[in-house]
C-alpha cells in the first residue's frame, strides 16, 4: 500500500508514471522520472525516490508484460487527469465522465461515461480496453430539493421526488456526488438535510491538522473558488472510510440515480444501450482526441485498427441438444445464423406445451394457493378470475397434470401470513409493493413455502391496458399474457421442476460458489445433469450461509470445505453413482486459500463415494461484470466497415488461462445493445476450453426466460437469487 501511495503522488505532483517493481522490495519502475531525487510526504510517512539504472522492458514476455500493462493504465489515468473535459468519481481512476449532460429528461441528467483497462496478451503485447456507459445524476442539487423558500406544497413534492429517486422505500440512503475538485467527484451517502443550519452556523469543523470556526471558514480557507456563501444550506453526509456524518454545502451535492428502469424517464431508458457500430465509432474517436498519444512517452506503438483474434484464438461453441418430457428434443441450430438461433430459442416454449416438462417433482404436491387482494377499488373479481385461470391453465398445460386451487383473499402481508401459517405448500401471492416490509415478511414468515410473488401495481397496469385497448389488441394483450407466462416459468422453478435438461455437455455436474453484496453471506449451488441411467440423473440444490468475515471477499477455506461436504445432505435418494466430472465456478475472483477449501471439500466427497477417485474437476473464476469491460462484436461480410453482435456461444481465448464468452448474442439481444461477455479464468491446470464449453451449455438452462439467453451459467443464477433474498431480508431488519 505504501508503494502504491508513492506512485500516486509521483503521478499527481510530478507527472511521473511509476508502478511497484515487487511487493517484497522498495523499488519502482518508472518512465520520464528524470535524474534528480524526489521528496514525497504522506500523513504518516516520508519518502525519497532516487533514480536507478535504465532498463528496457519486453512488450511480449512476462513479467515485463504485466509491468508494462500497469504502466500503460497509469499513463492513461494521467492523460485523463490533465484533460479539461473529463471528471472521475472518487471510487476509481478508471472511470471518467463528461460533466456536460448528453441529454436531460424528467430532472435527470445523462452524462457520457467511459472506462478503460489494460490486459497482457501473450506474444502479442498490451491490450487497451475502452468501454462506454452513462452516469445519471439529478439536475437539481440537494439544496434545491430541500429549498425552504418555496411554497410548502412544492417543497413537499420535491422531497417526495428526492426520496423516490434515492429509493428510500427500500431503505437506501442515496448515493451523492460531491464535487469540490475540478477532476474528481467525491462519492458520499445522504444522511440528513440540516434544516435551519447554514455554512456559517455549523460550529467548529475539526480536521486532523486544523480546526475551522465553521464550514464557511473551511471553504474560504481551502476552496475559495467554490463561492460558498455564509447562508448556504447544509446537508450531512457520510464518506467511505470516515466515521460519522459530516456537514457539507448542500448545493455541491447531486443525487446519483440508479439504472433501475423504474427511475429512468422513457427518453433516457432508450439511450442506455449502444449498438456495436456506434460503440466502435466512439472508441476510435476517443483515441484520436487523446492528443498527443499518451503511450508515446512509454516508447510503445499502437496498432492502427482494433485487435482481432486469430483463427485459433476464437471459436463458436456448439449449442446443446435439449431434452424435454414425452421424448421431445430441441436440436442445435442447423447453421450459424441469427434466424436459425432465434428458432432454436423459440422452440423451447413450444416444446413445453401439453405436458412437455421434463421432470415434475411429485413430492412438492399439486395444491396451489393463490393469494389476492380483496375486490376493492381497482382490484376486482374479474382480475382475480383472469389471474387464477391464466396461471392454472399454463401450469397444467406445461406439467400435464391437474392442480387443485385455493383462492385466499388478504390485503396486508400480516394477514397473508396469518391465513397461510400452520402449513406449507406452493403459493402465488399478489402483494402491494407500497408495503415496504411485505417482501421480507413473506420471505421470513413463510420460509417453508414455495412462493411466486407478483406486485399488484404491475398486474393492474397490464390489466387496464388490456381492457382499454381490447383483448384483441396484440401489444396490450401480450403484456398481460407475458406476465402470466413468466410468472408460471418462475413458479415451475420454485416447485423444483426441471423443464428440460442438457442432453450433451462436457461434465456430469457443476458446483457454483458465490458471495453476497457486503460479503455477509455465501452460497453454494449444485447441479447434477447426466445420463438418466445413473442415479441421480437430475439433481439441484442451493443453500446460503452466513460468512464469518465480511471484511474480505474470500471465504474461510475450512468453512468452505465443511459446507461443500454438507451440501450433499440434501440428497434423499436411495443410491448415488459417483460423479465422474465436475465444473466448479467461483463467481468473482477466487482469492485467499479458497482453492484449498474446494479441494478438501471434494476430497470428502470422494471418501463418501459422491465423487469418483479419478474424477475430472475444472475450476474457473467467473467475472459476470468484468473489471476489464471487454466487449465483443464482428464485422459484416457484406459491409466490412459495419459491425454487428456475435452469435450466442462466441468465445475468444485471450490467454492460455483467460477466455471471453458471449452467452447472450445477436439472436436474443436488442439491436440497440452490444454483447456483454463474461470473463472466465482457469485455475490449477484446469482445461479452459472445456470449462468454457460447459459454462455456455449451462446458460441454456434458461428456465425462467426460455425465449432469451442467460448471460451466464444457470447454477450461478440460483446462487444469486438465494443471496439477493437473504440480503433483502436483512435490509428490513429481519434475521
Amino acid at each position: 500500500m505504501l508503494l502504491q501511495g508513492v506512485c500516486s503522488l509521483l503521478r499527481t505532483r510530478h507527472g511521473v508514471i511509476a508502478v511497484p517493481a515487487s511487493s517484497a522490495q522498495r523499488e519502482l519502475i518508472a518512465c520520464n522520472a528524470g535524474s534528480a531525487p524526489l521528496q514525497l510526504e504522506g500523513d504518516t510517512w516520508h519518502a525519497t525516490v532516487h533514480p536507478g539504472s535504465n532498463r528496457r522492458l519486453s512488450v511480449v514476455a512476462e513479467p515485463d508484460q504485466s509491468v508494462l500493462a500497469e504502466l500503460v493504465q497509469k499513463t492513461l489515468v494521467h492523460s485523463f487527469h490533465r484533460s479539461d473535459r473529463y471528471v472521475r468519481t472518487s471510487q476509481s481512476v478508471r472511470y471518467w465522465h463528461d460533466p456536460k449532460p448528453e441529454q436531460v429528461a424528467g430532472g435527470i441528467e445523462m452524462l457520457p461515461r467511459l472506462s478503460f483497462s489494460t490486459i497482457a496478451l501473450p506474444d502479442l503485447g498490451i491490450g487497451v480496453i475502452f468501454d462506454f456507459h452513462h452516469l445519471f445524476q439529478t439536475e437539481m442539487t440537494v439544496a434545491d430539493y430541500f429549498d425552504e423558500h418555496i411554497p410548502a406544497s412544492a417543497r413537499d413534492q420535491r422531497r417526495r421526488e428526492f426520496n423516490r429517486l434515492r429509493q428510500h422505500r427500500n431503505d437506501r440512503r442515496g448515493t451523492l456526488l460531491y464535487q469540490v475538485r475540478r477532476t474528481v467527484a467525491q462519492v458520499c451517502y445522504f444522511h440528513e438535510f440540516a434544516s435551519g443550519t447554514t455554512c456559517a452556523t455549523t460550529g467548529a469543523i475539526k480536521l486532523p491538522h486544523e480546526t475551522y470556526g465553521s464550514l464557511f471558514e473551511y471553504y474560504q480557507a481551502t476552496r475559495p473558488s467554490l463561492e460558498i456563501a455564509p447562508d448556504d444550506p447544509v446537508a450531512y453526509v457520510s464518506f467511505p472510510g470516515m466515521i460519522g456524518a459530516k456537514p457539507v454545502a448542500a448545493k455541491l451535492l447531486r443525487l446519483r440515480v440508479s439504472l433501475d428502469p423504474r427511475f429512468m424517464p422513457k427518453q433516457l431508458r432508450s439511450r442506455t444501450t449502444m449498438p456495436p457500430s456506434e460503440r466502435r465509432d466512439k472508441l476510435l474517436q476517443l483515441w484520436r482526441t487523446l492528443n498527443p498519444n499518451p503511450l508515446k512517452t512509454l516508447g510503445l506503438q499502437m496498432n492502427e485498427d482494433l485487435w482481432r483474434p486469430t483463427v485459433d484464438q476464437h471459436e463458436l461453441l456448439p449449442c446443446p441438444t435439449l431434452s424435454f418430457g414425452l421424448a421431445r428434443a430441441v436440436r442445435p441450430p442447423a447453421e450459424p445464423s441469427v434466424r436459425a438461433y432465434r428458432t432454436y430459442f423459440a422452440r423451447r416454449r413450444d416444446a413445453l406445451a401439453k405436458g412437455g416438462v421434463f421432470r415434475f417433482e411429485e413430492s412438492v404436491g399439486r395444491q396451489l394457493h393463490v393469494v389476492v387482494p380483496r375486490s376493492i377499488g381497482d382490484w376486482s373479481d374479474a382480475v382475480t378470475e383472469a389471474l387464477v385461470a391464466g396461471v392454472v391453465d399454463l401450469l397444467q398445460d406445461f406439467c400435464g397434470r391437474t392442480f387443485n386451487v385455493r383462492v385466499v383473499q388478504a390485503d396486508s402481508s400480516e394477514e397473508m401470513v396469518a391465513k397461510l401459517s400452520g402449513s406449507t405448500g406452493v403459493a402465488v401471492i399478489v402483494f402491494d409493493d407500497r408495503d415496504r416490509a411485505a417482501y421480507s415478511i413473506l420471505s421470513h414468515e413463510l420460509a417453508g413455502w414455495r412462493i411466486k410473488r407478483m406486485t399488484k401495481f404491475k398486474l393492474l397496469k397490464a390489466w387496464h391496458a388490456r381492457n382499454a385497448h381490447g383483448q384483441n389488441s396484440n401489444g396490450f394483450a401480450r403484456q398481460w399474457d407475458d406476465i402470466l407466462l413468466h410468472s408460471v416459468y418462475d413458479l415451475l422453478n420454485q416447485m423444483e421442476c426441471t423443464p428440460w435438461r442438457i442432453a450433451d455437455w462436457p461434465y456430469e455436474s457443476c458446483l457454483a460458489i458465490d458471495v453476497s453484496e457486503a460479503r455477509r453471506y455465501f452460497a453454494l449451488s449444485l447441479l447434477i445433469c447426466r445420463d438418466q441411467g445413473l442415479r441421480p440423473g437430475i439433481f439441484r440444490t442451493t443453500v446460503a450461509w452466513p460468512k464469518g468475515d465480511h471484511q474480505h471477499e474470500t471465504i474461510n477455506p475450512r468453512q468452505l470445505a465443511d459446507k461443500i461436504e454438507a451440501l450433499m445432505n440434501d440428497y434423499r435418494g436411495s443410491s448415488f453413482d459417483p460423479l465422474r466430472s465436475m465444473l466448479v465456478l467461483r463467481d468473482g475472483h477466487e482469492c485467499g486459500f479458497e482453492l484449498q477449501g474446494i479441494r478438501e471439500g471434494l476430497l470428502r466427497w470422494k471418501k463418501r463415494d459422491y465423487l469418483a477417485q479419478a474424477a475430472v474437476v475444472d475450476v474457473l473464476d467467473v467475472h459476470k461484470k468484468t473489471v476489464k469491460h471487454a466487449r465483443m462484436w464482428k464485422h459484416r461480410f457484406s459491409k466490412p466497415a459495419d459491425t454487428e453482435n456475435a452469435l450466442e456461444g462466441q468465445a475468444i481465448y485471450l490467454t492460455p488461462n483467460t477466455a471471453l464468452v458471449t452467452c447472450t448474442g445477436a439472436a436474443t439481444l436488442s439491436r440497440r445493445a452490444t454483447a456483454d461477455p463474461c470473463m472466465l479464468v482457469a485455475h490449477d491446470g484446469s482445461d479452459l476450453r472445456r470449462g468454457t464449453k460447459g459454462f455456455f451449455a449451462l446458460s441454456h438452462l434458461n428456465f425462467t426466460s426460455p425465449g432469451k439467453a442467460y448471460r451466464y451459467a444457470q447454477p450461478l443464477r440460483d446462487s444469486d437469487e438465494i443471496l439477493r433474498d437473504r440480503v433483502a431480508r436483512d435490509m428490513r431488519g429481519i434475521r
